[in-house]
């Protein structure tokens, strides 16, 4: 079989998308051959170089470029000593005696939605607490799979443990912590609306913790309603966790105008989407558009939790 040469102009021409029904469109990671970047390439890792070391260059870029294990931060630059040597700081900040990673599952675009991207992260236990800051025309929402993670937030201290949610604002500024043996694994929604903010009308970011969560009781299982409210990017956003008894639908398969994510905690299930059946275990997500026919099932012999994340 012939070996296709893929040159750097028909990588970038080629790059793939994948619509998924009319109005979602998601970026699949591409495994990029090492023509690419030359036969000779030093690494398989992608090695990044800053160019200007300014805030948005140090707070948001290069934090999440140093989440990702295929990528590494490899120089800095910048006109101003002052911001070249605080990049460069940036850089060994985020790299010394830190084990973070992040994975990227889905990323695009959703009806009202600019911008959307669904993660999910790992942090090993470290001594020090790592900084984030929320750019200023997004919102983060974190979901706690394992362990424990705390967080300071505005000059509260958090310790959330699996199943816990963490919903923050633009511009929130915080801090995040392992402090235990085992690693702990998180979900993390990022998004952005062609709504204006609406600062007023949301509050402030919030925490809900998992043990405060009052679990009830139905035929089918059980739930925990987390909130329903609005936050400065949505009309909208709505969450709770079901938890189905094995063999169980959840309801009829139904529409909403609202999106729809499922995070699978535990158990297996299938969920029909229009008119295809997908299957997902634990750690799985799943994606509704506006008004996509949809149904859960617990297919396994034990129960099945997931987390419903309603947003418009």
């Amino acid at each position: 079989m012939k070996k296709q040469q893929i040159t750097r102009r028909k990588f970038l021409t080629d790059s793939a998308k994948v619509s998924i029904g009319t109005e979602l469109t998601l970026n699949f990671p591409t495994i990029v051959p090492a023509s690419v970047f030359g036969r000779n390439a030093s690494s398989n890792r992608i090695n990044v170089a800053s160019i200007g070391c300014g805030r948005i260059s140090t707070i948001h870029d290069m934090t999440e470029i140093a989440c990702y294990a295929g990528a590494r931060i490899i120089a800095v630059c910048d006109l101003d000593k002052n911001r070249a040597d605080a990049g460069r700081q940036a850089v060994k900040n985020h790299y010394i005696g830190k084990n973070t990673s992040v994975y990227v599952l889905s990323e695009g675009s959703a009806h009202d939605m600019e911008w959307l991207q669904m993660n999910a992260g790992a942090l090993t236990k470290f001594d020090q607490p790592i900084k984030i800051e929320i750019p200023k025309n997004e919102e983060y929402l974190y979901i706690v799979r394992k362990g424990i993670l705390e967080v300071i937030l505005n000059d509260s201290f958090y310790s959330l443990a699996t199943g816990s949610v963490l919903v923050l604002f633009p511009g929130e500024k915080l801090s995040i912590q392992n402090k235990q043996s085992n690693s702990c694994e998180y979900f993390v929604m990022k998004y952005r609306t062609q709504l204006p903010i609406d600062k007023e009308k949301a509050g402030n970011s919030f925490v809900k913790d998992w043990n405060k969560i009052e679990f009830k009781p139905n035929d089918h299982g059980g739930v925990r309603s987390f909130f329903e409210r609005p936050t400065t990017m949505l009309k909208r956003l709505e969450m709770h966790v079901t938890t189905l008894n094995p063999d169980s639908n959840s309801h009829a398969p139904h529409t909403h105008p609202a999106k729809e994510i499922i995070v699978m905690m535990k158990g297996n299930s299938e969920m029909q989407i229009g008119g295809k059946i997908f299957k997902g275990k634990e750690g799985s997500v799943y994606f509704m558009e506006s008004n996509v026919l949809h149904g859960i099932r617990n297919t396994g012999t034990t129960p099945c939790t997931y987390f419903a994340i309603q947003f418009e």
